[in-house]
């Protein structure tokens, strides 16, 4: 019986891998997984312990592993072409950047909202520093925060000018792109503000 269930999952694994319907994102390249990959995956998950051709873990499989749903735009922050994520649902804006490993350079995260307001964010799940800056309609920065750490979850940031967008970079970003308040941004499809 666990063998005809190993099957059907490593077929089910195949089809998928196959299809290239899940992706996977690691430090240096975005690439179909193979079949190899998902059958060691079920063969971790149905034995409850690494496959023979690897000594990962199924959590550590996660951790490297991230499955991307959406193609990555691109905006400017000041003169800086960033690669974008956005989230522009409330589903997506909850999730945010909780439980990711880690943001990639130049990788940021944009929060749309529905009208300006304060945009409270917070480090719930977070794992890694960010730098965080809020924009308003009209494209400009107009409140930044630095290296705000996952220790400080509970405490929200908000800013205290109204705000349309929120950015999360990676730490340091402000820093080494000289973003400060006022700084223009071009929102993704957008030519200018």
């Amino acid at each position: 019986m666990l063998t005809a269930l190993l099957v059907v999952l490593v077929v089910m694994g195949v089809w998928f891998a196959g299809s290239g319907v899940v992706n996977r994102v690691s430090d240096t390249e975005s690439s179909a997984v193979t079949v190899a990959e998902v059958a060691n995956l079920v063969a971790d998950v149905v034995l409850g312990a690494p496959s023979a051709t690897t000594t990962e873990t199924f959590e550590q499989k996660q951790e490297k592993s991230v499955v991307v749903e959406e193609q990555l735009s691109t905006m400017r922050i000041g003169a800086t072409l960033v690669s974008v994520s956005v989230a522009d649902t409330p589903a997506e804006r909850i999730a945010g950047l909780s439980g990711t490993p880690a943001l990639p350079a130049d990788t940021v995260k944009l929060f749309v909202f529905e009208s300006e307001g304060p945009q409270p964010i917070w480090m719930k799940d977070m794992r890694y520093p960010i730098d965080i800056m809020w924009v308003d309609s009209a494209g400009l920065v107009v409140h930044t925060e630095t290296a705000v750490s996952p220790d400080t979850f509970p405490q929200s940031f908000a800013s205290p000018v109204p705000a349309r967008y929120v950015i999360e970079a990676e730490s340091g970003f402000l820093a080494k792109h000289n973003v400060t308040v006022g700084t223009p941004v071009t929102l993704p499809g957008r030519t200018t503000n």
